[in-house]
């Protein structure tokens, strides 16, 4: 794929391409595609590793990539300050759990985030607090382990959440909005405990 710096949307998604994703921009190119505000892949033929282009589209707002054969670990997003979607579902995508979440979404006003059905583990992190203006998250179907973080609470525009089918424990936050979620969204973690999964926990 040729780069050009006017392409703003790129949409080829429900299609039967296949092979790599090729380089979308570069750090250092003058004739990066980087004002490429949306790019829409998904429901592709697309394999192996993420190239680490992605991580100099400065100016992206929307990457939905879901339902394709990437694998590997997805690279940092340090630049893409205006990323609000991301889509990155039923993928084979491995690694701990989002240490880019840790290091570059913390600080954009990202409102729906999708990694249901990969290969992700550890632990979640409190910098989720931090994604104020989040209204939809799925980690779904992943091996993700430990407590969900109190500062879960703190996202008082989440109305879409799964966390089902993981390996979390402990006691469910508190809040009015994690609390009105159906346990549906939580089960399969077997050592949760709390509204709405159970009424109490082990020692109440």
């Amino acid at each position: 794929m040729r780069t050009s710096s006017s392409l703003v949307e790129l949409n080829l998604s429900m299609n039967q391409i296949h092979g790599k994703l090729p380089n979308l921009s570069s750090e250092n190119s003058s004739s990066a595609i980087i004002d490429l505000t949306s790019n829409h892949l998904s429901g592709n033929n697309l394999s192996g590793k993420f190239p680490r282009s992605l991580g100099y589209l400065m100016n992206i707002i929307s990457l939905r990539l879901h339902d394709n054969s990437f694998s590997g670990e997805f690279p940092y997003l340090e630049t893409c300050t205006e990323l609000v979607g991301v889509d990155l579902g039923a993928k084979k995508l491995s690694g701990k759990i989002l240490a880019w979440i840790d290091q570059s979404l913390s600080s954009m006003e990202l409102n729906s985030h999708n990694l249901s059905r990969n290969n992700l583990w550890g632990e979640l992190t409190e910098n989720f607090g931090q994604l104020k203006m989040l209204e939809s998250l799925d980690l779904s179907r992943n091996q993700l382990s430990g407590r969900i973080p109190s500062s879960f609470s703190s996202l008082n525009f989440l109305s879409v959440l799964d966390l089902s089918y993981n390996n979390l424990s402990g006691r469910t936050p508190l809040s009015a909005q994690l609390q009105s979620f159906n346990s549906s969204q939580y089960m399969g973690n077997l050592g949760l405990c709390g509204p709405p999964v159970t009424q109490k926990c082990p020692g109440d």
